[in-house]
């Protein structure tokens, strides 16, 4: 399924690159240049997704940062204090009793 969605971006991609071959002025502060259309999208994507990436990296490495140092003091507990497992108390035996005996 990834692969055939993956086929059609490329493909939605290339006609795209092939219908806007028009040169276009690129101009920025004192810098000029002209390039096709289709290059000059690419690369304006391309920084926007970098743009992106660096905005969201930095919380995103604090949030698994967060999530393993949580798990380092989960395991220390553990092993400080291991968790016995529950009891069951007078009445849930009772309990269980009757409903076996409901089963009959």
């Amino acid at each position: 399924m990834r692969v055939a969605v993956l086929i059609v971006v490329l493909l939605l991609a290339v006609a795209f690159a092939v219908q806007n071959t028009a040169a276009v002025d690129v101009s920025l502060l004192l810098w000029k240049s002209q390039a096709s259309l289709a290059i000059v999208m690419a690369l304006c994507l391309a920084l926007g997704f970098i743009i992106g990436l660096l905005t969201v990296a930095p919380s995103f490495l604090k949030g698994r940062r967060h999530a393993r140092n949580l798990e380092r003091q989960l395991a220390s507990r553990e092993t400080l204090d291991p968790v016995s497992p529950p009891r069951k108390s007078a009445r849930s035996a009772d309990h269980a009793r009757s409903a076996d005996i409901g089963e009959m």
